[in-house]
């Protein structure tokens, strides 16, 4: 596989503002919302270090999902270019 300088590098996955205005995405974001309350719940018991970490990813899992409705400057320059 060879590298191809000249390439443009691919825009980060962004959702549109259709996608975030649709019920769909309000579901999903109440849902890991509550998902995050239960996780974050259970990381207040006293876990051992692998149910801790197991937990933690979880919890990025989701946070990294719901950051989807926030986009970075790169993404929303991105977005404009294209309009």
């Amino acid at each position: 596989m060879s590298d191809d300088i000249d390439a443009k590098p691919e825009a980060p996955f962004a959702l549109s503002r259709e996608d975030l205005g649709s019920v769909t995405w309000r579901r999903l974001q109440e849902h890991m919302e509550a998902q995050l309350v239960k996780l974050r719940r259970r990381n207040d018991k006293d876990l051992d270090a692998i149910a801790t970490a197991k937990l933690r990813g979880s919890v990025a899992v989701y946070l990294n999902l719901l950051a989807l409705a926030n986009p970075s400057p790169v993404v929303a320059a991105h977005e404009e270019q294209d309009e």
